[in-house]
């Protein structure tokens, strides 16, 4: 089945304004700020995942939940990354370059590391959580995409293009320091592979690969793709370090589903007609976020109370739930 997911290979390879298959990395909503949005994070959210801590004498004990994704409008040809907190409110813009795609938030919540465009190919970027302070980590003639930082705070993996083929739409898996120095080649294939997704002590790496998903240790060794019995992407590894989430292609639609991190315990998640995409585990475990039918929503892990916090013009992608020190 071909979903919207499905066309992003333009924009990575040729430049065209569109969004390769990362259905689980790449969120978008474009246009600049209008009504209910704004320029830089303010208050804080209340509920039982979205603030932890006190914030009483700015202990950086206080977290507070925002969720990154982006907005896309593939007809205008333009798309940047926006902040919310799980209860829709507080939308924020955080890039105005038009090119901005696969927000990941750093462990300690005050970064996000993106990819995008403006260059003439897709770069990687680091920018404050509030959009400022923007530094380029890549700068090479083939095209980076698709960062996920380790929960220790060391590594980004990401996407690399084979550089000897003009165009090309195959992906290797790589990773860096996250100041954007050792990078280090992981994967060697002829596969399209994307969207890295690491395990809560860093040791492995899960990632998509032609339809499937591979895990491998996170120094590119020992690689084993999961069996199962669909076409599916998008992983996304639990805080817990048990489950991987993805989607997975059926008839009436995608939906996502959880499996066990060793192959076992497959279970489908959402059940409706309709596309469901891109699952984002909040930090806490609890909770995720994701795309149904290109809106923004949120859900417990077990597909219960599923709920739409944010739709808008554009179309809407891959988002990154993360946390960010309270003000």
């Amino acid at each position: 089945m071909t979903t919207r997911r499905d066309t992003r290979v333009g924009r990575v390879a040729a430049g065209v304004t569109a969004a390769f298959f990362v259905a689980g990395t790449i969120v978008a909503i474009g246009s600049s700020a209008g009504a209910g949005e704004s320029r830089a994070s303010t208050s804080t959210n209340n509920g039982r995942e979205d603030i932890v801590g006190s914030a009483e004498r700015g202990s950086s004990a206080c977290t507070v939940a925002r969720i990154a994704f982006v907005r896309d409008f593939p007809l205008e040809g333009r798309s940047d990354i926006y902040s919310i907190k799980p209860n829709g409110t507080g939308l924020t813009k955080l890039t105005q370059t038009g090119e901005a795609w696969s927000p990941a938030w750093s462990p300690d919540g005050t970064r996000i590391a993106y990819d995008d465009h403006s260059d003439g190919d897709l770069e990687i970027y680091v920018m404050d959580a509030d959009g400022s302070d923007v530094i380029q980590l890549t700068d090479n003639t083939v095209p980076d995409a698709t960062p996920a930082w380790s929960p220790d705070g060391e590594w980004i993996a990401f996407a690399r293009s084979v550089d000897d083929i003009p165009d090309s739409d195959i992906f290797d898996i790589y990773k860096m320091r996250a100041d954007g120095s050792e990078v280090t080649r992981l994967t060697d294939s002829e596969a399209q592979e994307w969207t890295p997704t690491w395990s809560s002590d860093s040791s492995r790496l899960a990632y998509y690969s032609d339809d499937d998903i591979v895990v491998m240790n996170a120094d590119g060794s020992e690689g084993a793709t999961l069996e199962i019995n669909r076409p599916v992407n998008s992983p996304d590894w639990a805080p817990s370090g048990d489950r991987i989430f993805y989607v997975g292609d059926h008839e009436r639609g995608t939906e996502i589903h959880r499996i066990n991190a060793d192959g076992t315990g497959h279970k489908r998640v959402t059940r409706r007609a309709g596309e469901d995409q891109s699952p984002s585990i909040s930090p806490g475990g609890r909770r995720l976020a994701f795309s149904p039918d290109w809106n923004l929503g949120i859900m417990r892990t077990d597909g219960t109370r599923q709920k739409t916090i944010h739709k808008g013009r554009g179309d809407v992608y891959v988002p990154d739930w993360g946390r960010m020190p309270c003000n």
